[in-house]
């Protein structure tokens, strides 16, 4: 996994890789007690891709501070 988001009552999950990754993602749900409804593949929205482009730019930003 790269990185998470919550809306409203549900997580948005982006991957390095499709594959299997709906499997991963139950096992460590269910490893820390999280009950799952649905996993399913979306096409992210405008808001998915603003926070990546925000995380990745404070990471930048971390990465030059250091």
């Amino acid at each position: 996994m790269v990185e998470t988001s919550i809306f409203g009552t549900a997580f948005h999950v982006s991957t390095t890789s499709v594959k299997d990754a709906a499997v991963r993602i139950e096992e460590l749900l269910r490893k820390e007690g999280i009950r799952t409804s649905a996993i399913e593949r979306i096409t992210p929205s405008l808001d998915d891709v603003f926070i990546h482009l925000i995380a990745e730019e404070d990471k930048k930003r971390t990465e030059v501070a250091a």
